[in-house]
């Protein structure tokens, strides 16, 4: 698969807290690696706050659908994670779909949760090393 391989946020981009939209954190370095088959991955999270969601489960699926090959994310759960400004955080789960750019080296993602509809507005770099 030409998706599969390590992932790294590319630029940062809005999460919320417990699924409250007034409660915006920004989402700085996010870093997972993909095998082939799909399944699940690890995924480590870092937030402007200094909120931490490390070795957190990403279950991954790869789409084919007629067109590009596709992949699929999910948090699965809302993720409870550590440190920022309350200590304890639980972020809500997140549903993206990503499709490969023409180079191969990004990936521009779609994302969806409880607390709102968001736009095309995350990119993934392709890691060189892991």
């Amino acid at each position: 698969q030409v998706l599969e391989g390590c992932w790294e946020l590319q630029q940062e981009y809005a999460m919320y807290y417990d699924g409250d939209i007034n409660q915006k954190n920004n989402l700085e370095k996010w870093t997972f690696c993909l095998e082939k088959a799909g399944g699940g991955a690890v995924q480590n999270l870092y937030f402007e706050d200094g909120l931490k969601c490390l070795d957190k489960k990403l279950y991954y699926e790869f789409v084919f659908d007629n067109g590009p090959t596709q992949l699929s994310l999910s948090d699965g759960i809302d993720l409870t994670c550590f440190g920022g400004r309350d200590n304890v955080t639980r972020v809500i789960e997140r549903d993206i779909l990503c499709e490969l750019d023409d180079s191969g080296a990004y990936a521009n993602c779609y994302s969806k949760n409880r607390a709102k509809t968001l736009e095309p507005d995350i990119v993934l770099r392709r890691q060189l090393t892991r």
